[in-house]
């Protein structure tokens, strides 16, 4: 329970305390619109305590799923770079030199 949940309870029962008192005296309508005014605060009360609780759940779910995607990423393949002839640095990718070691290696991979 947060603090304007506790606040709005503890005024709810203030409020209801004095709803009784006024019905001890007679006085029916300060006891009606007491305990009106208190029911509607008991219900802000309930939803200020339901919004904390899913706002908690979804904070502890986002902690959770952002731990995974950090672990998955520790776990993940190093990124490697091989080193290839300086005409396929300059072509983009595209031209290998004839004397290239990466080009034999790759031609030997294919079937």
């Amino acid at each position: 329970m947060n603090r304007r949940t506790a606040i709005a309870t503890l005024a709810t029962v203030t409020l209801l305390a004095a709803a009784v008192q006024a019905g001890r005296t007679d006085d029916w309508r300060l006891a009606t619109t007491l305990t009106v005014v208190a029911l509607l605060l008991a219900v802000q009360a309930h939803h200020e305590h339901q919004t904390t609780r899913l706002r908690t759940a979804l904070v502890q779910a986002d902690r959770k799923a952002r731990a995974t995607r950090l672990q998955r990423r520790a776990d993940a393949a190093p990124l490697t770079l091989e080193w290839c002839c300086e005409q396929w640095w300059l072509s983009a990718g595209r031209v290998h030199e004839d004397d290239c070691t990466t080009l034999r290696q790759s031609r030997s991979r294919t079937p």
